[in-house]
């Protein structure tokens, strides 16, 4: 009987052609001596650089995952997947040889400790944790929740090459159809970061008051044509492209109109100018590129992405946008951009037409990500609140899996939105 361990920078796989069970699998102990040389070299390190780090640098608690074995069809042998997220380090293995001779009758083996460690793929920057592709193709959709679930950082990092096009939107599909997103780094365009913070925040649709996204009178004069808008623009012409023609629409008492999904790429753009203009953005041309062809071709997983836009058609001009994906009935909103201020406010008129389409689909969750000062408006009557790290996984794939009323693209598209009486 021999096994075979095939070591990664972030995971092992066991394989055997007998079945067998994983007993345990633990970090090899760093001996004491070791450990205070280690930190002293951190220490006199991190005062030469704060953006390299030592991939030894790890927290002192579990980061393996034992998942469920299954066999490998191509090769006819039993496989485990031991994740890790340990670059650089030995574990120690132990397994248990399981003989099966009939449905009730089994004659186990003594335990067997088997030893590996893990690769060093490269020099990791920060964040420190190395999420690599490999994970998404070999793990199940319960085995990366659990993964994702016990991770102990709250950033992890994923290598790609821009120019694998196909790869590089399969990868991001599959993030973002787990509950990931993904964010350019501006520095080092190989890495993409991905935010894994706890708690999470968001929309609980069934929290929410019954009519409190027209509740403002302020919203519901904008949408009855009631306020005229004198306005000034947030950044100047050479930051924002200048609006492109849209067909004629027959006009009401209101001239705000919503459109979806334009031009994906287009309305991505504008976002990173304003954001830029503001000061910095996680944004990159590279990820813009990514993100439209996924857009363009769809999604293996499911995942659809929206650009939601507020227009005025009196002036032809974009007020403000929303961008995010949908996912059975939950929805990511990842930014936003207001290109004309007023005292209309229109980055909140769109924040609450959406909410009401969503909320009028049958979507069970809206999730925002990481809570920010001003989102506390949106607590109490809006639904709005934080869930931790494990419940926002559990209630996602969960809710992923739910098929809304309607999709909300195609709603927002068919004026059943708040603005429909714009089609007049």
């Amino acid at each position: 009987m021999a096994f075979r361990i095939d070591a990664y920078d972030s995971f092992l796989q066991l394989f055997a052609n007998k079945r067998f069970e994983v007993v345990s699998f633990a970090p090899q102990p760093v001996e004491t001596a070791k450990r205070r040389t280690s930190a002293k070299k951190k220490k006199s390190d991190k005062a030469n650089s704060d953006d390299e780090i030592d991939p030894d640098d790890t927290p002192e608690q579990p980061l393996h995952v034992p998942l469920a074995s299954h066999e490998d069809l191509d090769s006819g042998l039993q496989k485990v997947a031991l994740v890790s997220l340990r670059p650089n380090t030995s574990f120690h293995i132990s397994v248990r040889l399981t003989d099966t001779f009939d449905d009730e009758k089994h004659q186990d083996s003594d335990v067997l400790r088997l030893t590996s460690k893990t690769t060093l793929y490269c020099k990791i920057l920060s964040p420190r944790s190395l999420l690599t592709e490999k994970h998404f193709h070999c793990l199940t959709d319960e085995e990366m929740i659990r993964v994702l679930v016990l991770h102990p950082s709250d950033w992890m990092t994923c290598l790609i090459e821009w120019k694998q096009k196909r790869n590089v939107q399969s990868l991001m599909s599959r993030l973002y159809y787990d509950g990931l997103f993904t964010i350019s780094s501006t520095r080092h365009d190989f890495l993409l970061s991905i935010p894994n913070g706890n708690p999470r925040y968001g929309i609980d649709f069934e929290k929410c008051t019954p009519g409190c996204w027209t509740h403002s009178k302020k919203v519901r004069r904008l949408l009855q044509g009631k306020i005229t808008r004198p306005h000034t623009p947030s950044t100047s012409d050479d930051v924002v492209p200048a609006a492109p023609s849209l067909p004629e629409q027959q006009r009401g008492d209101c001239s705000l109109r919503v459109v979806v999904n334009r031009n994906f790429e287009d309305t991505m753009n504008r976002a990173l100018a304003y954001h830029t203009a503001k000061g910095g953005t996680w944004m990159t041309d590279s990820l813009i590129k990514a993100m439209s062809l996924m857009s363009a071709i769809g999604s293996a997983h499911g995942v659809r992405l929206c650009a939601v836009e507020l227009w005025d058609v009196s002036t032809n001009e974009l007020l403000a946008g929303c961008l995010g994906f949908a996912l059975g009935s939950v929805y990511h909103d990842f930014t936003m951009f207001t290109c004309v201020r007023s005292d209309a406010s229109y980055g909140s008129l769109i924040t609450k037409v959406l909410a009401a389409a969503l909320h009028d689909c049958g979507y069970r969750l809206w999730y925002w990500g990481f809570r920010v000062d001003y989102m506390s408006a949106f607590e109490g009557r809006y639904g709005a609140c934080e869930w931790p790290r494990d419940q926002f996984y559990e209630l996602w794939a969960k809710h992923r899996a739910e098929l809304p009323l309607w999709h909300v693209m195609e709603y927002l598209n068919e004026g059943k939105g708040l603005l429909k009486q714009l089609t007049l």
